[in-house]
């Protein structure tokens, strides 16, 4: 790349787009740390927290640190050992903003450092507006992303990761002992960035000599020391035992949408491979080797594990900054300075204007959202306490119901759940006490009796919709982890779900649904049409 001379009035123009791109930033951080600081506590928030309850309930130094040690060592054992689990288990414990600050930061720093890695900082506001638009859009923040512990584990994933990438790729040298800190850190953060990491790593040293340091091997050691320390962890064993392994390889199909920035990157590519002039400024740059790599690796792990949208995290950010660098960064075909014709001009701004729209409906939307969640967690454990043993009734909505602006990022279906009932029931009662667990149940079904609802069950036992909600006749199976087929108006898919108990107007016990994960399959064709229960132990 050849280097032009920087006139006074580029310098102007560059500090001005470097402004723009600060102030996007930092709205996208402040708006993200709004929604982290609004949502309460929701699913594994109660599972990391039980452990941690004798803090909870009486907050002490030595109570603090035997809380954080036993949830640490619980999950060590039965979980993972994952740095993201340690640190967001202290802290949930510390005041929600500073996790909101966190998180929004760790957001917002990771778009910068896929402009910079992909050679858009600076250079187009348009383009960096495209690459917020796909921060916004494209990765999955659907599959509960927004809620601490998971944004822990994938959000400060990104950012860790996309920095590690950042410092490998600069010309400027770091110190072999904080490259290696660095890359251990990233290594133990979470599985799902540091292996992609160490193949993406391993092959720029391959293929590039001047990339043969012993900085670049401390950082290889780094996350291979962190990458074995978690292969060993025993909770790992307990974690895979039952996934089913290569089930997204051998089935291709199966939730191909989530990749489709990664998709759109590999036709980019083959598309420029096949094109002589452009092929050496492929095999020749640091950052196609690094950035490829890494993508296809992280496809690899979402495909094999296939363990809920949020695995498809680390693919998402690898590929949207690979996207934009071969689109519209330093790996473009045309680098030479172009002069726009009038409409081109006009287009491209009415293309980021309408990104920047789309953005802010999507933002608002989910902090309406979040206000909403957190006004329905307050009135529930209110409720609760009041009354205990009875169902408590609230506002929510099932997925079929969700609007598409919010794409799922946030659902009240959050509060019902095993892991809710039991969290509350210890926190306000003790695990002993003789009350109830809670029993919260979605305002549609006040007034549920089987003659008003409309009879969609297949099978062994008796389902209902009504108040756009399926209800079982299966009272023994409440609180239990079941299989359930739902057919979509022809879209057929199985969940593992709980079944959560209330009271009819006839007086019964009956069973309703929570349909965590079907998001798509609702909001493309409607509620459900039919419905089956397999309960577990009978399979």
């Amino acid at each position: 790349m050849t280097d032009r001379t920087m006139t006074p009035t580029h310098n102007t123009a560059s500090h001005t787009r470097a402004n723009i791109m600060w102030i996007i930033t930092a709205l996208i951080g402040i708006v993200f740390g709004v929604l982290y600081f609004l949502l309460p506590d929701t699913n594994d928030e109660y599972w990391f927290k039980t452990p941690m309850l004798p803090y909870i309930k009486e907050p002490s130094l030595s109570a603090f640190f035997e809380s954080v040690w036993d949830c640490c060592h619980i999950h060590y054992l039965y979980d993972n050992g994952r740095l993201a689990n340690v640190v967001g288990a202290v802290m949930l414990l510390l005041p929600r903003w500073l996790s909101a600050v966190l998180l929004g930061g760790s957001v917002a720093y990771s778009m910068v450092l896929s402009a910079r890695i992909a050679g858009i900082w600076r250079k187009s506001v348009p383009a960096y507006i495209a690459l917020v638009f796909l921060w916004v859009f494209a990765l999955p923040w659907n599959d509960k992303m927004l809620t601490l512990i998971f944004s822990y584990n994938y959000v400060c994933g990104a950012a860790l990761s996309l920095l590690l990438i950042a410092i490998t790729l600069r010309a400027k040298k770091m110190s072999i002992i904080a490259s290696f800190a660095l890359a251990l850190i990233t290594g133990l953060w979470h599985e799902g960035f540091s292996g992609p990491l160490l193949c993406a790593i391993a092959a720029l040293a391959v293929t590039h000599r001047r990339y043969r340091t012993k900085r670049i091997g401390a950082m290889l050691l780094g996350l291979a020391l962190g990458i074995a320390y978690l292969w060993q962890a025993p909770g790992t064993d307990c974690r895979f035992s039952g996934i089913p392994f290569c089930s997204g390889v051998r089935n291709l199909v199966s939730g191909w949408y989530y990749g489709i920035v990664c998709y759109a990157s590999i036709v980019i590519v083959l598309i420029r491979v096949f094109a002589r002039r452009s092929r050496s400024l492929l095999v020749s740059s640091p950052t196609f080797i690094t950035m490829l790599i890494a993508m296809i690796a992280a496809w690899g792990v979402w495909r094999v594990f296939m363990g809920g949208a949020r695995i498809t995290f680390t693919c998402s950010a690898f590929s949207l900054v690979l996207f934009l660098a071969l689109t519209a960064g330093r790996l473009r075909v045309r680098r030479q300075p172009r002069h726009h014709t009038a409409f081109r001009r006009y287009a491209i701004a009415a293309g980021a204007a309408s990104c920047c729209a789309l953005i802010a409906v999507n933002l608002t939307a989910s902090i309406i959202s979040a206000a909403k969640a957190r006004e329905c967690s307050r009135m529930m454990i209110e409720q609760y306490r009041l009354t205990p043993d009875d169902d408590i009734y609230i506002p929510i909505k099932m997925p079929w119901q969700m609007s598409i602006w919010t794409f799922g990022k946030i659902d009240a279906l959050w509060f019902i759940s095993a892991t809710t009932t039991g969290y509350y029931k210890q926190y306000f009662y003790g695990s002993e006490a003789q009350v109830s667990e809670l029993r919260p149940v979605p305002c549609g079904l006040q007034g549920f009796a089987p003659a008003k609802a409309e009879e969609i069950g297949k099978g062994a036992y008796k389902a209902y919709l009504y108040g756009h909600v399926v209800v079982f006749e299966a009272p023994e199976h409440a609180y239990t982890l079941n299989d359930i087929l739902i057919n979509f108006g022809g879209k057929k898919a199985c969940y593992q779900l709980y079944l959560m108990p209330f009271r009819g107007a006839d007086g019964k016990e009956y069973t309703y649904v929570s349909p965590y994960g079907c998001y798509k399959e609702a909001m493309l064709y409607g509620e459900p049409t039919d419905v089956e229960l397999i309960p577990l132990q009978c399979r």
